[in-house]
């Protein structure tokens, strides 16, 4: 009689997990619509009451002389201080192959029991510059239209390598996040580590990214990536690793998806 009621208790959580990953696709896609109906709202808002004051053109124009000012500055700072940085990185490529190369990433992920990501990914390397592309595809099965998708594309169009040691490389990089269900753009900021260990037979890797919609105020998503690599191929002018992880993902604030994650690595340099 116990078992028979353990069972009974198990089907129905199982059945209530079911249903709750079924809807994960549906949520998120209803949480689009609803910002893209805000946008709508906020622009017709504010062109109904978007006015300005006798002093609101003097005073942009002192804030946007000043701000040009600062900044050329901090711009000629930083592409000075940028030009030596990615010279010693140049420098260091015999020792470090990784500095100029290209990164190919086919990862995929489960969440139980019906959901599939697909994460192909493509990174190409230059001393202190990197540029980043992935393309995110969920897929929902058993739902009633048999398979639901939603699909993203991020592309961190530019990602600096602020730090790049035999250990360690840290990336800082921005950005958009193309939403193909809404056909919205959202600026997206990205923080990556990767760390070597064991004359680069182990490759830890840590990211973050966030996408915003500074128009509405929401997240679309933001994301937390850990990923374990283990070198099985190595030559001259590639390393391949075998690569597992999870991966979280929170959408619109309103949907969590933890995902386990499975793949390959290639760095061809």
């Amino acid at each position: 009689m116990n078992k028979k009621k353990l069972s009974i208790l198990f089907t129905f959580l199982f059945i209530l997990f079911f249903i709750n990953a079924f809807s994960q696709v549906d949520q998120i896609k209803n949480n689009s619509s609803s910002n893209s109906s805000s946008k709508g709202s906020n622009h017709e808002s504010q062109n109904s009451s978007g006015s300005k004051g006798p002093g609101d053109g003097c005073l942009s124009g002192c804030v946007d002389a000043c701000g040009s000012q600062c900044f050329q500055s901090m711009f000629q700072v930083l592409v000075i201080g940028g030009l030596h940085l990615h010279s010693d990185y140049l420098k260091k490529r015999d020792d470090i192959p990784t500095v100029v190369s290209i990164d190919f990433m086919p990862h995929f992920g489960f969440n139980p029991p019906s959901c599939l990501l697909m994460l192909p990914r493509i990174r190409g390397n230059w001393g202190l510059f990197s540029t980043d592309f992935r393309f995110n595809t969920m897929m929902q099965f058993g739902t009633g239209n048999g398979v639901d998708f939603y699909r993203t594309l991020d592309w961190q169009i530019l990602e600096l390598n602020l730090v790049i040691t035999e250990p360690v490389t840290a990336r800082l990089g921005s950005g958009f996040m193309y939403e193909t269900y809404s056909g919205n753009y959202f600026n997206e900021s990205y923080l990556g580590i990767d760390w070597y260990m064991k004359k680069d037979l182990y490759l830890t890797t840590l990211e973050f990214r966030i996408a915003k919609d500074y128009e509405t105020g929401a997240t679309p998503r933001a994301e937390g990536n850990l990923r374990f690599n283990y070198k099985v191929i190595e030559n001259k002018n590639l390393y391949g690793y075998a690569t597992a992880g999870c991966i979280y993902q929170n959408y619109y604030n309103n949907v969590d998806l933890w995902t386990a994650q499975v793949g390959l690595t290639f760095n061809f340099h």
